[in-house]
C-alpha cells in the first residue's frame, strides 16, 4: 500500500536527502541545496510543490516537485508549471510511482497553468504528452 501526497514542511529534510542520493547514484554527486538554493536552501520552505511516494513505512520512493512559475510573453501574462527533481528510489523503479505522481501534477497544473515546463530526456517523458 502506498501513499501518494504533498510533502510537509517538516520533511524537507527527508525529501532533499531522497533527491540527492537518487541523483547522486545516478550520476556525480549532487547537493540540491547548492544546486538550487531558491527551492532547497536552508530558509526556503517549498514543501507544498512536491509530490511524494511513500511506502507503508513512511519512507520516500518517488519524488517530483512543480515549480509555479509567472511568464510575461508579448504583454501575456502566463503561469507556467516546470516540473523538475523527478525521482524514484533505484529498488523502486517500475512499480509506477511516476505515473501516479505525473497524473496528479498534471491535473492540478490543468486548472492553474497555461503551460508545463519539463527539463529531462524527452523520450522519458513521452508517455505524458511531452514531446
Amino acid at each position: 500500500m502506498f501513499e501518494y501526497r504533498l510533502a510537509r514542511p517538516e520533511e524537507k529534510e527527508a525529501y532533499t536527502d531522497f533527491a540527492d542520493f537518487v541523483f547522486s547514484k545516478a550520476h556525480r554527486p549532487h547537493d540540491f541545496e547548492t544546486l538550487i538554493p531558491k527551492v532547497y536552501g536552508k530558509d526556503a520552505d517549498f514543501s507544498p510543490i512536491h509530490r511524494l511516494a511513500l511506502n507503508e513505512k513512511g519512507q520516500i520512493r518517488a519524488l517530483i516537485a512543480c515549480l509555479p512559475e509567472t511568464l510575461h510573453v508579448a504583454g501575456h501574462t502566463l503561469r507556467a508549471g516546470f516540473i523538475g527533481t523527478v525521482s524514484s528510489h533505484p529498488r523502486a523503479r517500475g512499480e509506477g510511482h511516476m505515473k501516479v505522481l505525473m497524473a496528479q501534477w498534471l491535473e492540478d497544473m490543468k486548472k492553474t497553468c497555461h503551460l508545463s515546463v519539463l527539463g529531462g530526456q524527452r523520450q522519458r517523458y513521452e508517455y505524458f504528452g511531452y514531446t
